[in-house]
């Protein structure tokens, strides 16, 4: 994250406190607290109010020694400046004079709870203030969009060290308050006004170029959280990336990300898709539902269960795409003519993996007293190695069985899993349901029996 405005951050911490303490206040108006941003010693409250002030800021010695880049003057002015920030949070509420501890105690309580639950903020954390409102993003607007992460880390002093922090000198008790640091916040560098590149070969030419590194993989796997949290559809930035097979007519299908630096280089990006010792080009002509994008710092696509390749005879060949782990590969191809001849010059810019996994539509049961979990239907479950773990209890596969064959067993049809449940009757509950396809996890599910 970079940023000149370090109230950003404040801000950002700030909206989560507010929203996040209204959800465990029940969402009632009249309950919400006040959050305040001031030296604890300037708030007078008449109304329930948590405080979180940033007392201090040091530079983190983790990246000091970072060189900078090149162009900037001076080149440290290059790199960004590395951060931690120090806040310290208190709760303030005096009604007609009188000190009241019961509710300061129980709003601290409500912001610790806060900031232990979500340790970290990106672009994805959302809360649902009200169960009628709408999601709210936690992260200011002016950080959006960058792959920006705040680390929220609880400071746990000792009481001798907070009276310190209080400088009482034995004149007043210590405020009750809690600590927190948050890292790493970068400084904005100073623009790069120029850059020196490197010559790759010398001859009747001369090129100089940064070379293309593919160097990792994210996305972003949505799934639905049990009806009985109230929490509705949810969504995590997964890295390396992790998603699953949906049909073409699926809306919004999510995006993977190939990440890395000048991947836009050269006359020519090749990308291949790598399976089953198989390798085949992902020609993006050829596979226009793949949506492939290219850009200086990532390729995006949306992965799909078949994948169209040129046979070499003018026509094409269509491969599947099971579910498992595949990987990536760049190859970069550059040219240049010499006395009339084209030479073609390629070399490989990286490898990344990514997990492909079968998408559980829904779920049935119990019926008879078994449970069926339905994916699907682009991922055969026939094809490859199918794991199932319900409630944290791995299963077993009773095939060649034409149904389970006890508690804890499964079996699979392309589409379906079948199980019996090793948890007892009534069944009541919410159970979380883990498939993997030859290794690759679907997205989080839950069976929920009333």
């Amino acid at each position: 994250m970079t940023t000149l405005n370090l109230s950003h951050v404040t801000v950002t911490l700030q909206t989560l406190l507010r929203n996040n303490c209204r959800r465990l206040l029940g969402g009632t108006p009249a309950n919400d607290p006040q959050v305040t941003l001031m030296p604890p010693e300037l708030v007078t409250a008449n109304t329930r109010t948590l405080n979180l002030h940033l007392y201090h800021v040091s530079e983190d010695p983790h990246y000091r020694n970072d060189v900078g880049m090149a162009g900037g003057v001076p080149p440290v002015s290059g790199k960004p400046m590395a951060l931690r920030l120090f806040y310290v949070m208190t709760a303030h509420l005096t009604r007609v004079n009188q000190f009241d501890a019961e509710s300061q105690q129980h709003l601290l309580g409500l912001g610790m709870k806060t900031f232990h639950d979500n340790p970290v903020v990106n672009d994805s954390l959302i809360i649902l203030p009200t169960p009628a409102s709408p999601p709210v993003p936690v992260m200011h607007a002016e950080l959006l969009g960058n792959n920006n992460r705040i680390e929220i880390l609880p400071r746990n002093l000792e009481p001798e060290e907070n009276m310190s922090f209080w400088a009482t000198e034995d004149q007043r008790t210590p405020r009750m308050a809690v600590f927190y640091e948050v890292r790493t916040v970068f400084l904005s560098p100073e623009e790069v006004r120029s850059a020196a590149g490197t010559v790759f070969d010398i001859g009747l030419y001369v090129s100089s170029s940064a070379a293309a590194r593919l160097r990792g993989s994210r996305s972003v796997l949505g799934f639905q959280m049990p009806a009985s949290t109230g929490l509705g559809a949810q969504a995590i930035d997964v890295t390396p990336a992790r998603a699953t097979l949906r049909a073409l007519a699926v809306p919004d299908r999510p995006r993977l990300r190939l990440t890395g630096h000048n991947l836009t280089a050269g006359d020519t990006q090749l990308l291949q898709i790598i399976h089953g010792g198989n390798t085949h080009l992902l020609d993006p002509a050829l596979n226009a539902d793949w949506d492939i994008r290219f850009a200086t710092s990532e390729i995006s696509l949306i992965p799909q269960a078949t994948l169209d390749v040129d046979d070499g005879a003018g026509g094409v060949v269509t491969h599947p795409v099971p579910a498992g782990f595949v990987s990536f590969a760049l190859s970069v191809r550059s040219y240049r003519y010499q006395g009339g001849t084209r030479l073609n010059a390629d070399y490989p810019a990286g490898q990344v993996q990514v997990s492909l996994g079968a998408h559980i539509d829904g779920s049935a049961g119990p019926a008879g007293g078994f449970f069926t979990v339905d994916v699907d239907p682009v991922v055969d479950l026939t094809v490859g190695t199918v794991t199932l773990a319900v409630a944290g209890e791995y299963y077993t596969n009773a095939a060649p069985a034409p149904a389970p064959t006890g508690p804890g067993t499964f079996v699979v049809t392309a589409a379906q899993v079948v199980f019996q449940p090793a948890f007892p009757a009534p069944f009541s509950g919410a159970h979380p349901v883990q498939l993997f396809v030859d290794g690759a996890e679907s997205q989080p599910y839950w069976i929920e029996v009333p």
